[in-house]
């Protein structure tokens, strides 16, 4: 299974120049199916005063994957959560299962 991550955007404090949330999509490649999702992740509040504080504009893209890996971003992002989650869909697709239904007529 192949992913494809990136960052689509940042929302940002414009008093503070303060990245507040990340906007996040993944798509997963296996042979001829995928599956893809997005969304957003809350970032904590970080004073530009203090120490380590990155400005905005000289943030790098691996400086803010860092933050979506860290343990300071909580709720339901992980990677490893919705690496499951599309690798999940992508196996139905490839494997949908057998119908337990059917419509017709018999004649």
């Amino acid at each position: 299974m192949d992913y494809s991550w990136d960052i689509q955007t940042l929302k940002r404090d414009l008093t503070g120049n303060v990245v507040i949330n990340v906007r996040w999509d993944c798509t997963a490649t296996y042979n001829s199916a995928s599956s893809h999702e997005d969304g957003g992740v809350d970032i904590p509040y970080l004073d530009p005063t203090a120490s380590g504080f990155i400005p905005y504009d000289d943030l790098t893209q691996s400086e803010v994957w860092g933050w979506l890996n860290s343990d300071a971003v909580s709720g339901s992002f992980t990677t490893a959560s919705i690496q499951t989650s599309l690798s999940s869909s992508v196996n139905l697709k490839l494997n949908p299962p057998a119908p337990t239904t059917a419509e017709g007529l018999p004649w």
